[in-house]
């Protein structure tokens, strides 16, 4: 009974410290939680599916019924933007709380968080370090600069839980985990294969590449493919999670056709050298470092190397570099050493070693990733992503080391852990450095909250087009989606997936500005028209002009940006 009280109080105490974490980087007793954050970027995307979620279940992943109209519902199954992990981590949390939706955002986040450290605990745990030990490292890894840059903005992709389960998986098959309890064994390798084919398919992507040189390793280290070939069962079943993740997907496609319009499914196999991973990202300090010298050197790539883009969330922080040069040390010296292949420590090095070898190779621009876009499929472009696996062993290696230090000098060992996780969480976590009730997200929240409540006072279930017309997704901004989000009932047009609910775009003539335009949506059942002058490059003036002089009713946005005319 102690160990287990003990277990659960180290895995609350963890979690405890990733909503101190989060709350403190939001913004502290001054964030509230109830407004949303900026919503010119992907956060808005990934709100509309938090709220289709919370008004449709788990049917919201795939289907919206208020947007994309006159279509009776988007179809986002083509697209979905969150894997079933993130869906569920969704679920649980407006099961539990029946939050608004941007607080739901906000605690989503805080569960991947936790979730992150816990996944990373258990696989220290089962590698044998002490629980000081694994704190530290779990603490360091789910507060990893990926996790800071990726954010509430690419949620899908920071919910990195399923990273620690790739290299449990791979440490079972080379053999340095090894489980007493066959039951227990089966149990926990079934639920991470489970896990990680139903997370990120770009961490599952990498992390097959890492079970192959586990069981290259297993074979040459153990003389026997026989052998090897039997360790390699967990990867089934996370082959089988991806499969599952994909049936409805597979099924619609079955009785609808299979959309090829959608941007997703005409990417170049070139994008490889668009969003591959730069080594020397992995280095450049954090861009929000509190000292000004490492940020300093952070803007000055940032503001000078070539195509940067979401690559800049490559770095591992100072703590993940010193493992990457630790890991390439070992690299050396074991090759010139020659030494012995039954040494389960320096094995460990030498796996870990050919693991990032191998993610390197395939991940930066030009390598062999862009082969395999070119010779199988263009569907994984953005090879910085793995990053987070790199960091993940940058983290193994460090703590490994403070473990053979431990061996040597407990109490020396003791306060090089506490110093560590200090100067790591200093350098990683990425703190406010703003007022923030002076933000533009509170006097946004105050524009957007008192227009919509006139939208939806003049609207009774009405269908809203909006102006300008554009794909979704990833052929445009999100930014429409706000008429979603500030409403209920209302169903707008913006959000039908491109090359699937295209009535909108069929509609959408002489740029919103005639009669044959007014007409044409009146018959689709549309009763508003919606504008954003944001997106003109005059600032709307002409458009508005026309609306106004039809002389039908309308309402406007305190900034004079946002209308809706009764048509």
């Amino acid at each position: 009974m102690k160990s287990k009280a003990k277990k659960a109080g180290f895995f609350i105490g963890l979690a405890v410290l990733m909503v101190v974490i989060v709350h403190l980087s939001l913004g502290g007793k001054n964030q509230n939680y109830d407004i949303f954050p900026s919503l010119d970027n992907d956060v808005t995307s990934m709100s509309m599916i938090m709220k289709s979620v919370q008004e449709n279940g788990w049917n919201g992943i795939y289907f919206n019924p208020r947007i994309g109209a006159p279509d009776d519902r988007s179809d986002m199954i083509d697209v979905p933007g969150v894997d079933p992990v993130l869906a569920f981590e969704m679920l649980v949390v407006n099961t539990l709380f029946h939050p608004s939706t941007p607080r739901m955002l906000y605690y989503v986040l805080m569960l991947t968080f936790i979730t992150t450290a816990w996944t990373m605990a258990w696989l220290l745990r089962r590698m044998g370090f002490d629980w000081f030990q694994t704190f530290a490292g779990a603490t360091l890894f789910s507060a990893a600069p990926f996790h800071f840059y990726r954010w509430l903005e690419h949620l899908a992709i920071s919910n990195a839980l399923t990273v620690p389960l790739v290299f449990l998986m791979s440490l079972y098959i080379t053999g340095f985990i090894v489980y007493e309890n066959k039951k227990k064994e089966k149990a926990e390798l079934i639920t991470a294969g489970l896990l990680v084919g139903l997370g990120c398919p770009y961490f599952l992507f990498f992390g097959a590449m890492i079970w192959g040189i586990a069981f290259i390793v297993r074979c040459i280290r153990d003389a026997g493919i026989k052998d090897a070939l039997k360790k390699l069962w967990p990867a089934g079943f996370a082959v089988l999670g991806f499969l599952i993740a994909r049936i409805p997907s597979f099924i619609f496609n079955l009785q609808n056709g299979k959309n090829t319009n959608v941007y997703l499914y005409t990417r170049s196999p070139a994008e490889q050298e668009v969003w591959g991973l730069k080594i020397i990202q992995l280095f450049v300090p954090v861009n929000y470092s509190r000292v000004p010298f490492l940020s300093n050197i952070a803007k000055a790539y940032n503001s000078t190397g070539y195509i940067i883009n979401e690559n800049v969330s490559s770095g591992i922080g100072i703590v993940g570099s010193a493992g990457l040069i630790i890991l390439c040390v070992c690299m050396i010296y074991s090759f010139i050493r020659k030494t012995d292949p039954s040494s389960k420590n320096w094995a460990l090095m030498d796996f870990l070693s050919l693991s990032m070898i191998m993610l390197l190779l395939t991940s930066a621009v030009g390598g062999f990733g862009e082969i395999f876009n070119y010779l199988v499929t263009p569907m994984i472009r953005c090879y910085n992503r793995s990053s987070i696996l790199i960091n993940c062993m940058c983290i193994i290696v460090v703590i490994f080391f403070m473990d053979r230090l431990k061996k040597k000098n407990r109490d020396l060992s003791i306060l090089c852990m506490i110093a560590l996780l200090l100067f790591g969480l200093n350098d990683q976590v990425r703190l406010p450095y703003y007022d923030y009730k002076q933000t533009a997200d509170v006097q946004q929240e105050s524009v957007y909250s008192e227009f919509f409540e006139k939208v939806q006072a003049m609207s009774d279930n009405d269908m809203i087009y909006q102006l300008p017309y554009y794909d979704y997704p990833e052929a445009g901004p999100y930014k429409p989606f706000i008429g979603y989000l500030y409403t209920k009932d209302i169903r707008w047009s913006f959000g039908g997936i491109a090359g699937r609910d295209i009535r909108a775009k069929e509609l959408y003539v002489d740029d919103g500005m005639s009669k044959a335009f007014l007409e044409g949506i009146k018959k689709a059942g549309f009763k508003k028209v919606y504008i954003d002058t944001d997106f003109y490059s005059d600032k709307g003036k002409a458009i508005i002009s026309f609306y106004k002089d039809l002389g039908t009713d309308y309402v406007s946005s305190s900034d004079g940006k946002l209308y809706v005319f009764d048509i």
